[in-house]
């Protein structure tokens, strides 16, 4: 025990070959040398340990965490180095095995490390109950998180896959009872929002959650980062942030197929959602929204208002756009920084709220110029259901019929006409005319060009009027109340 070599070499010499049912080991060997020197190995204090002095063979353990691990578990002052090789091995009295000690195979040294410590459900406990328990297990996660395990493979390596702690009972909870992570909650940056505390308690009822002291900061820098990545990632607790509740809980309440709810609370919970979440793309979900008249409708019914400052305004065309609903304001917050306007209209419109409507540009030419041409004409009956290859007949008060084709542009250029709007041109020639409105939205102004495939005018085989040959016959039926010309 006291030679500087072999006092770690010697147990190797005394592995015995046993040969059981032979005369001379079951009458002399086995009792007479084997069993009374394995028993003197086992109950003498003859093996060296780690932190100094002798052990018996059966209170020695082999620890299996690595060198930089145990330094970090000390330095963490999670355990008095006396005590690792108990808490780890499981009852008192164990010492660690120094590691210079060579133990042959049949010795069997028990190898133990963190998961014995995880596992000690006596001891977690008597942790979680203590004063300082939130503080301890902070550590602890901290320590766990920091230096992750890798089995050892048949082949001497780690694994590279890091070993989680989903099924081990370690997360503290407010009511100091240990528990799988899954079984907790995690609430996170609800504070702010009283309408969302109210919600997750209403949604978790009696669920336990995460002990708030094990999220108490003292100073240590990204410390707060680590253990939650620790708890939700290794421990599978259950994050319950805000962007979390508005997913899961809050927008369900808010969508088209939802149960409708009182206008205020609508215009609350949308709020809260629109500043948590942001944005609704990926969630494949259509809002329901109030519009300008007070109703609740599927966001896909509605346009954008001015109020939320669209690039295109297609509220100053309602009257052009019979049963068009438009987003109530109510749910801007004035005053709006600059960039507010942008963030609602992305939710919105991520939301199913449109920024134009469908064939809003043809549907507002036509209404444009039927509007303008019953002030100035004796009858005026919308056909363009009836393909007849244009959009209006149009009788002047001499009992003139006009037949009139609309075109709107969002912005100036060519117009096309079909096959059959051209055969009506040809057909019935200077009585034909061709209306064409643009820019729509923007202060619409109506072109009247009457037989639009006369030579010289548009290319008849490509049935197209460039912008040059439209934008030159500009109507002002207002000016002075005249009927539309036929002249060409």
């Amino acid at each position: 025990a006291k030679h500087d070599t072999w006092r770690y070499q010697f147990l190797p010499l005394f592995q015995f070959t046993r040969t059981p049912g032979t005369d001379a080991h079951d009458a002399l060997f086995g009792p007479r040398l084997i069993d009374p020197l394995e028993l003197e190995l086992r109950t003498r204090m003859c093996l060296p340990t780690a932190n100094g002095g002798m052990a018996r063979l059966e209170d020695v353990v082999r620890i299996t965490e690595e060198e930089d691990s145990m330094h970090a578990l000390l330095a963490r002052e999670l355990l008095p180095p006396g005590e690792i090789a108990s808490v780890f091995g499981g009852r008192s009295g164990l010492r660690p095995l120094h590691p210079l000690v060579t133990v042959p195979e049949a010795a069997a040294i028990r190898r133990v490390n963190r998961w014995g410590l995880l596992r000690d459900e006596a001891f977690l406990q008597r942790k979680a109950l203590a004063d300082d328990g939130p503080e301890w297990f902070r550590r602890l996660y901290l320590w766990l998180h920091e230096n992750p395990w890798h089995d050892l493979l048949p082949n001497g390596k780690r694994s590279k896959l890091e070993k989680r702690y989903h099924q081990e009972a370690i997360v503290l909870g407010s009511d100091k009872v240990l528990r799988q992570g899954g079984e907790v909650l995690l609430p996170v940056g609800l504070r702010d929002s009283p309408l969302l505390d109210e919600l997750v308690e209403e949604k978790t009822g009696d669920r336990p959650v995460c002990h708030p002291g094990v999220l108490k900061g003292d100073g240590e820098m990204g410390a707060l980062g680590k253990l939650f990545g620790f708890l939700t990632g290794k421990c599978g607790v259950q994050k319950l942030d805000a962007t979390t509740v508005c997913r899961n809980w809050l927008l369900p309440k808010i969508l088209a197929d939802a149960p409708e709810l009182p206008a205020e609370q609508l215009l609350e919970c949308t709020q809260v959602c629109m500043e948590t979440l942001g944005d609704l793309r990926g969630e494949q979900t259509e809002l329901r929204v109030i519009t300008t008249e007070g109703e609740q409708l599927p966001a896909r019914e509605v346009l954008l208002s001015s109020a939320y400052r669209p690039s295109q305004s297609w509220e100053q065309m309602a009257r052009y756009l019979p049963g068009a609903k438009f987003l109530s304001p109510a749910y801007l917050q004035e005053p709006l920084e600059p960039d507010e306007h942008a963030e609602w209209r992305r939710f919105f419109r991520s939301g199913g709220v449109k920024a134009a409507p469908e064939n809003g540009v043809e549907e507002a030419a036509v209404e444009i110029v039927r509007a303008a041409l019953v002030e100035t004409h004796a009858r005026v009956t919308p056909v363009q259901m009836r393909n007849l290859g244009y959009d209006l007949e149009v009788e002047t008060h001499e009992g003139d019929v006009l037949r009139v084709e609309v075109k709107g542009l969002g912005s100036e250029g060519d117009v096309e006409l079909t096959p059959n709007e051209t055969r009506a041109a040809d057909l019935y020639k200077e009585k034909y005319l061709l209306c064409v409105v643009s820019p729509i939205p923007h202060s619409p102004q109506v072109y009247v060009l009457p037989y639009p495939t006369a030579p010289g005018r548009g290319a008849r085989y490509a049935l197209r009027v460039s912008a040059s040959v439209w934008s030159e016959a500009r109507w002002s039926p207002n000016a002075n109340g005249s009927e539309i010309s036929t002249g060409t």
